[in-house]
């Protein structure tokens, strides 16, 4: 039986990995003091020059990335590649961002065992005090403006509500970055793992393949996850079962953020004079 002509699209799609519908990658590195930018098909390309080490980078919901560095300094950049400070105070040696629901950006400082709150326009407040914080250290919002950090040193994750509380939620192998996705929680582990983590901290394998020294998380729009593998310059990337593919290579990476398209896009199969056609429409 000859396999359909959508089969076999789906078959040559899977061999050449893509980001999902247009959304753009980015990579700190630490040597040269960069930001680079990857397209869509894997291809890598400066993006900016950074004054000082960029150790961990997200993104705001307006499609700005902020990049936090070893001079104790948070930045804001545009699309476009312009650059303002963001913050200044508050911070030592920041390894880990995440934004809340309602804008607010949180840090986490490895040499003080903190974690900082700022606001939109950048003012800072104590936020908590956590155990020892891994250099790579993780850090993710759930649904419900529960925040989880990776406590590398004490090989557990904590958990902390909105008010600063914070309780044990599971304990993991050398946990490094983390994201989540689809209600579950996934942590890069330094032994060279993936693990998923339920609403009550159980946890199962999601992968082992193609990690090596994993410093970065994130999930493009279509679910798929992708690793910043600091010690062989890879970013690999998997599919929702955890199956491997090489999807860019660069050197010496430090963190990775993802900006998704702004907006929500349907694909739609159809077919015409015997050819099997693809199309996309973005709503307005």
């Amino acid at each position: 039986m000859r396999p359909s002509r959508l089969a076999i699209i789906l078959a040559l799609a899977a061999m050449f990995p893509r980001l999902a519908n247009g959304d753009t990658l980015y990579i700190g590195k630490f040597q040269p003091w960069e930001i680079d930018r990857v397209d869509a098909s894997g291809n890598v390309s400066l993006f900016l020059y950074e004054s000082s080490d960029p150790l961990a980078m997200t993104m705001d919901r307006s499609g700005n990335l902020f990049v936090a560095t070893q001079a104790n300094q948070i930045y804001k950049i545009n699309p476009q590649g312009t650059a303002s400070l963001f913050a200044s105070t508050g911070l030592d040696y920041p390894d880990a961002l995440a934004f809340d629901a309602f804008g607010n950006l949180f840090v986490a400082n490895e040499l003080n065992n903190s974690i900082e709150k700022f606001d939109s326009l950048g003012n800072g407040t104590l936020f908590a005090n956590t155990g020892p914080i891994q250099p790579a250290g993780g850090m993710a919002f759930d649904n419900n403006g529960n925040l989880y950090v990776a406590l590398e040193g004490n090989y557990t994750i904590e958990k902390f509500n909105s008010q600063g509380s914070g309780s044990l939620f599971a304990s993991v192998a050398a946990p490094y970055a983390m994201t989540f996705n689809s209600g579950s929680l996934y942590v890069a582990s330094g032994l060279g793992a993936i693990y998923k983590l339920d609403a009550n901290g159980n946890e199962t394998l999601f992968t082992s393949s193609g990690l090596d020294g994993p410093v970065g998380l994130a999930f493009d729009s279509s679910g798929n996850l992708y690793a910043a593998n600091a010690f062989n310059g890879t970013i690999t990337r998997y599919d929702s079962q955890g199956n491997c593919s090489l999807f860019a290579t660069d050197s010496y990476l430090n963190s990775i953020a993802i900006q998704p398209v702004p907006e929500p896009a349907t694909w739609f199969i159809g077919s015409a004079g015997g050819l099997l056609l693809l199309a996309v429409s973005r709503r307005r």
